[in-house]
């Protein structure tokens, strides 16, 4: 009777798991399908803050900044995606509106997906990767994130341009990123695949960029990057004020070819040495960046006290200068009037990176624009852009004076200087490959 009764409780539990099962697979099914993807590049959606046209994942919703001054960034699977997983499809080019997202849990995902396992980073670029300067303040905030979270190595970069999937960046920001990062990373353009979706275990998004984030961070940030690059290019860390107690002084002149280069180099050259000569231990040395591989770039920076150029890219190396060193920097005709803000990124990346910008020259002389300077904005800017750097030399000497005494005197007061950890973080954990 017992036993009748026991058999009986028996077929009754394995037909109601039978039945969950069941419904358990219909559910797992209806998940698999119900997975939605939108575009990448959503057209209909207003940008990231007024006037910007990032319409970059515009599903994710946030503060683009926290209260410790870290920016926009979102992390998958997290409670942002109610556990899902971050899944792209498609590697178009040239539109990214034929680029889809969407979010999917790792146990039902849709139907030829691909699920990569380790950590993936995304970004997104108003600009380019192949341009230090556009490169750089696209992604290198991944080096604070990573610092922040462990120090975990990642296994892939997805970049995109306007949702556009990007297929190569720049030299110079890659070997940044190897040395940053620990690993050697080129964008994935997800072509190894197949044609359905990829599901990534760990992703990073980032849309902004270093939009937003503190100037405390912004230091610590670059300080990071700096020693890492250091010890990537085995250049040794030097101090603005001890590497300078013998009262040396090192001018670095960058020069440029073709667009802003100088018109009279020579005058240029002859201007700052005059004053240099003036200076006891002060040594001026000409360069041009293009010559230069990523790591002779990288020690040329790490002896400058002095970086004198004009804008451009090649700016952007001053990351690599001893903290306390001096920027000067010399534009073409119009850039004052027609160039946005665009023409003060060094300014900020001088304070970022614990420089000092010493102001800036702007040619006067050239023709003038020949389209109306109201309406045509950006016209008279194409017209100035890329046109050659005068000189004015009784400027340029008391300017290069002046710059020479400011240093003396910072060295002098200096009773604290910033000397450059050997040590940097996640050194534990590097693998460089």
């Amino acid at each position: 009777m017992l036993e009748d009764e026991n058999e009986k409780k028996y077929s009754t539990a394995k037909k109601e798991l039978e039945e969950l099962r069941h419904e358990f697979q219909v559910v797992g099914e209806h998940l698999k399908h119900s997975f939605t993807m939108m575009e990448l590049k959503d057209l209909s959606q207003p940008g990231l803050s007024k006037g910007d046209t990032i319409w970059f994942m515009s599903s994710l919703h946030g503060s683009s900044v926290d209260d410790q001054g870290k920016p926009e960034e979102f992390r998958f699977p997290s409670t942002i995606s109610q556990g899902r997983l971050l899944c792209l499809q498609g590697n178009h080019t040239h539109n990214g509106t034929m680029n889809k997202y969407g979010f999917a849990w790792k146990g039902f995902l849709p139907d030829g997906a691909t699920y990569l396992p380790g950590l993936t980073l995304v970004a997104d670029n108003y600009w380019d990767y192949v341009n230090p300067w556009h490169s750089m303040s696209a992604i290198i905030n991944f080096a604070a994130w990573r610092v922040d979270n462990g120090c975990k190595v990642p296994a892939r970069i997805v970049a995109y341009h306007w949702g556009e999937m990007v297929t190569k960046m720049g030299d110079w920001i890659t070997n940044v990123l190897h040395a940053s990062m620990g690993v050697k990373l080129r964008p994935d353009t997800l072509s190894s695949y197949g044609s359905g979706p990829v599901c990534f275990e760990d992703a990073i998004v980032q849309r902004r960029g270093l939009g937003g984030m503190s100037k405390e961070r912004m230091n610590r940030l670059f300080d990071v990057v700096r020693c890492k690059v250091y010890k990537f290019c085995k250049v040794a860390p030097r101090s603005f004020v001890l590497g300078g107690k013998d009262g040396r002084i090192d001018i670095t002149l960058v020069a440029r070819s073709g667009p802003r280069e100088f018109s009279n180099l020579s005058g240029v050259v002859s201007a700052v040495s005059e004053q240099c000569a003036m200076v006891k231990g002060c040594k001026l040395d000409i360069v041009s960046i293009g010559n230069l591989s990523f790591c002779e770039q990288v020690e040329v920076m790490s002896k400058s006290d002095v970086l004198l150029t004009a804008h451009g890219a090649q700016l952007t190396n001053m990351m690599f200068m001893p903290r306390g060193g001096s920027v000067m920097e010399l534009f073409p005709k119009g850039w004052l009037e027609f160039a946005g803000v665009g023409q003060y990124i060094y300014t900020w990346l001088a304070d970022w990176t614990g420089l000092k910008h010493e102001g800036a020259w702007r040619d006067p002389d050239g023709p003038d624009c020949p389209y109306d300077t109201k309406t045509q904005v950006l016209e008279c800017f194409l017209f100035y852009k890329d046109r050659s750097v005068g000189l004015n030399s009784s400027h340029l000497s008391s300017w290069t004076a002046d710059v020479l005494e400011r240093i003396q005197a910072r060295r002098a007061s200096s009773v604290a200087d910033h000397i450059l950890e050997t040590s940097c973080s996640c050194d534990s954990v590097d693998r460089f490959t």
